[in-house]
């Protein structure tokens, strides 16, 4: 395989789990995905990428308890959506962030619904495609940066 062969063939494996990353948040969060009538091109999507933010409503649900999730879901999401804002405007540091318990619950919230969708076989399938596609992501950066401990856990 040539460079570029190869070069081809990671992008198409990370933009897949992009693509699957983007299906689990949607899930998870209640966020509608858009439809094709709503892709922004490049330029649309650098002038408005903090309103794209803020625009993402949180989908209403029928009963108590999922109305319960949803709240939730749409408090850890302001939450993080504040703190995003805050950030960009330099008003916290990432270090600051990192820290904070936001990430470790939205964490949480994505692997509680990858353990609940692994019941499904198709979906047991794509979450251990994902698990690969990030042990290549480790590798790639075990390489890049000359790391040998990480080179080693990814074998």
């Amino acid at each position: 395989m040539t460079g570029k062969a190869l070069a081809r063939a990671v992008r198409g494996h990370l933009i897949v789990d992009t693509a699957l990353n983007a299906l689990l948040v949607s899930m998870t969060f209640d966020i509608p995905l858009p439809d094709e009538k709503q892709h922004l091109t490049n330029e649309e999507h650098v002038q408005d990428r903090n309103q794209s933010f803020e625009s993402n409503q949180i989908a209403e649900t029928s009963t108590e308890e999922q109305e319960h999730v949803s709240n939730s879901s749409q408090v850890v999401l302001s939450v993080a959506i504040n703190q995003y804002n805050q950030l960009i405007n330099e008003d916290l540091s990432v270090d600051t962030i990192c820290e904070s318990s936001i990430l470790d619950d939205i964490n949480a919230r994505i692997a509680a619904k990858r353990k609940e969708l692994e019941v499904s076989r198709t979906a047991s399938l794509w979450m251990r495609y994902s698990e690969m596609v990030n042990i290549l992501k480790r590798f790639i950066k075990a390489e890049r940066t000359g790391n040998w401990e990480l080179h080693l856990q990814t074998l």
